[in-house]
């Protein structure tokens, strides 16, 4: 008999919401763990067939299923299936105490690094760590929203399923094996941009639990940052629960219900979220419950579904959400953003996203994750549009050696030994490119010149799939976000009371930014997946991402709280603007010109003195480095073998070019037949 065969000979039999909603799970095509049921009489005879059909390599989780939830009572364990027998008589002893109705169903053990419960009504996730950080509230979670087609198609292959989820609510839970549960932080500046989303049989859809009404979460009023409830949208605590784990489940269950709770009864559980088995039962008793600290005698109001807020005199007036607000938690992301870019935060751009409208959690975090992505966009903008302009001295008609010289400058003499193996002082591999913004911080106001000078040489003279209009036009708008980011640093230092008529504009081009394309689809696609912004706005469609990001946000936490204790240096680029200068005019009158001798230091032409380049980027493919033309720039290397042929082709001393030979006209006459 098969696992499959086994469980539909006693899926009849089960009465537990739980199991039949683990069953019901496999109709909707989703991964779950392989799952088998057993009655509370046969679970040693279970686990022997299961050593016998699956092995006994692995451990096994063995869940308890009661007719009536009890969180916290009936404990699922871990057995061990090489030597089971003394737990599995334990576990059946517990059900036939409690839950003689009840039933067990056994999996394949997961070793999780986060789990996750989302709301399909509600169309939000909430991601926290381990096997069980959302249920039983162990901190550090995320918030995020989900796509409305993908919750619509689930919960439609649900209902076909099992009439029973037409009417009442239910949550999903999950978890995810992406990364190793032992790694205290995930190091994600070292995963490479490829391999991230290889996510095939990662993520499990665990459970389908009833759950009451649930909370919408809407754009917290100014200076809300809690995540709650409160009924009646005022309570005075009176009497105070404060839970810390699923062991407060029971008694809440047993004491606490719509028809025996006390006056000014309330609810805390610090690293609580809206999903956790705490707030799902205090939503179905109708009870306060509020993610945080509380005490006795304090007085809390609802301002807006989903939020709650101290209001001890009764004066709090719900202004607006404005992003702006926010202004300093912004910046102090943008300063986090410089120092520590890494290719990965791209998706933190759903966190740009909630901060400009409605954040879902505690929106002093998302104003700083926001500045993080504001940070990134624009180091992105730089790093792809240097990495392409590596091709000009190839592919620009109207390439100087400028262009390279230039290149040279952005990644740094002292830097480019350990980027390249080659001698010719400027690499060919994008990805060096890429390493300038993760060397330390960069001057927002030289990144606007770079992009501006990177949007001028895009403009013209390069082949087809090569730079050209829309890498202008994206290096233009990332122009624009570096401006503002300068103008904003300035408007912190002064304490400017301008952020509100200045951040607005700085937002508004980072969304033209995200949407920017190169010659061949998403301008950002070098090194992430569209994915990252996709999900921003119009939510999560793809489950995994929802782990992927929560592993980014655990990194920033844990560098945020050590990142007093990490010398980060400055990436100075003043040398790459002041190559800017060099136009092709001032390369004829100044680079070759007397060379015999040094030039003045910190002067424009010491700049390009003494650098080792490769030939053909000292004289590019083009007008400019063709020894046919007469408009050919000598790069000043008295050795240099093409300025030599330059010379000898244009030398006054050559004897003249032959003509060609004339052929002997004839005249031409009409011949009449």
């Amino acid at each position: 008999m098969t696992i499959r065969e086994w469980n539909n000979a006693r899926k009849s039999s089960i009465r537990s919401q739980k199991a039949i909603g683990i069953f019901d799970l496999q109709t909707t095509g989703k991964n779950i763990p392989t799952s088998m049921v057993s009655s509370i009489d046969e679970l040693p005879h279970a686990l022997s067939q299961w050593r016998k059909k699956i092995g006994t390599k692995n451990d096994v989780f063995v869940r308890t299923c009661p007719v009536t939830p009890r969180h916290g009572v009936i404990d699922s364990v871990r057995v061990d299936v090489k030597n089971f027998l003394n737990q599995a008589w334990k576990m059946q002893r517990i059900m036939r105490e409690y839950e003689p109705d009840g039933c067990f169903v056994i999996q394949e053990l997961l070793d999780a690094h986060a789990s996750a419960v989302l709301s399909p009504q509600q169309r939000y996730i909430i991601v926290g760590g381990g096997t069980d950080g959302i249920t039983a509230g162990h901190g550090e979670t995320i918030t995020l929203d989900l796509d409305i087609d993908i919750m619509h198609y689930f919960l439609h292959k649900l209902k076909n399923t099992n009439p029973v989820y037409q009417q009442d609510n239910y949550e999903i839970e999950l978890v995810s094996t992406r990364f190793v549960n032992d790694v205290p932080v995930i190091d994600v500046p070292n995963l490479h941009h490829k391999n991230d989303f290889d996510y095939t049989g990662k993520t499990f859809y665990t459970q389908v639990r009833k759950a009451g009404d649930h909370i919408q979460i809407e754009a917290p009023p100014e200076g809300v940052e809690i995540n709650g409830f409160i009924t009646e949208g005022v309570v005075v605590v009176n009497n105070l629960y404060t839970a810390n784990g699923l062991e407060n489940m029971q008694w809440l269950e047993e004491n606490i219900t719509p028809e025996k709770c006390p006056e000014g009864f309330v609810v805390a559980e610090p690293n609580g979220s809206l999903l956790s088995h705490i707030a799902a039962h205090c939503r179905g008793a109708k009870v306060p419950y509020i993610v945080g600290n509380v005490e006795v005698g304090e007085r809390w109001v609802e301002p807006a579904s989903g939020w709650v807020v101290k209001d001890q005199d009764g004066s709090f007036k719900p202004n607006p959400y404005n992003p702006a607000d926010y202004f300093t938690e912004f910046m102090e992301g943008v300063d986090f953003g410089n120092k520590f870019y890494c290719k990965q935060f791209s998706w933190l751009a759903t966190y740009f996203h909630q901060f400009q409208a409605r954040p879902l959690q505690n929106p002093k975090e998302v104003a700083f994750f926001a500045g993080i992505f504001a940070a990134w966009i624009v180091k992105a903008t730089f790093s792809i549009s240097v990495g392409e302009m590596r091709h000009a001295n190839r592919r620009k008609k109207n390439a100087t050696i400028t262009n390279s010289v230039f290149l040279h400058h952005v990644i740094g003499k002292d830097n480019l030994y350990w980027m390249t193996s080659e001698s010719k002082g400027v690499t060919e591999t994008r990805k060096d490119y890429y390493l300038p913004a993760e060397m330390g911080t960069f001057d927002w106001s030289q990144v606007a010149d770079i992009l501006d000078f990177c949007r001028i040489n895009f403009r013209s003279g390069w082949e087809s799939s090569y730079g050209g209009k829309k890498y202008g036009e994206t290096c233009d708008l990332g122009k624009e976000c570096a401006v503002w980011l300068s103008i904003l640093e300035k408007v912190l230092i002064d304490n400017d009371d301008q952020q509100y008529h200045k951040l607005s504009p700085l937002l508004a081009a980072i969304n033209k930014l995200e949407n920017a394309q190169h010659n061949n689809g998403h301008f950002f696609n070098k090194f992430t997946n569209k994915r990252s912004f996709d999900m921003a706005t119009k939510g999560i469609d793809e489950l995994n991402d929802a782990f992927m990001l929560y592993e980014i946000v655990r990194y920033i936490r844990h560098k945020r709280n050590i990142q007093n204790n990490i010398k980060v240096e400055h990436h100075d680029l003043t040398n790459a603007v002041r190559i800017i200068q060099a136009k092709p005019t001032w390369l004829k009158n100044n680079l070759y010109k007397n060379k015999t001798e040094e030039p003045e230091p910190n002067s424009l032409r010491s700049l390009f003195y003494d650098l080792i380049i490769a030939d053909e980027r000292r004289h590019p493919k083009g007008k400019y480095g063709s020894i046919y033309s007469s408009e050919f720039i000598k790069c000043g290397d008295s050795n240099c073998h093409t300025c030599k042929e330059h010379e000898m082709f244009w030398s006054e001393d050559e004897p003249e070019k032959p003509e060609p030979e004339k052929k002997e006209e004839y005249d031409v006459y009409l011949v009449e037949n």
